[in-house]
């Protein structure tokens, strides 16, 4: 089964009360997710290099990325753009 479809057929309201339970279904799903494109990539790249930039003006330590948290925050936004919701946590 399409993970994407899957992920739909689920009725999940993501408050802060069944953050966890996202969470949660994004671990046992990401083994089967798909990874970033190389320009998604180069993207992230791009804009997390103009992020430590100017972060090193303020003597501060670079960031890194993490592909799999990348994957979570890709997969919480995509959820919130299916349910038209815009969320801060």
């Amino acid at each position: 089964m399409d993970c994407s479809k899957l992920k739909g057929m689920l009725n999940i309201d993501l408050d802060s009360s069944n953050f966890h339970e996202f969470l949660y279904l994004n671990k046992y799903l990401e083994g089967r997710m798909q990874s970033f494109t190389p320009a998604q990539k180069k993207f992230q790249r791009e804009m997390l290099d103009a992020h430590n930039n100017n972060r090193s003006h303020h003597c501060t330590k670079s960031l890194q990325l993490d592909d799999r948290l990348s994957r979570s925050a890709q997969d919480y936004a995509k959820r919130l753009a299916n349910l038209n919701k815009m969320v801060h946590s």
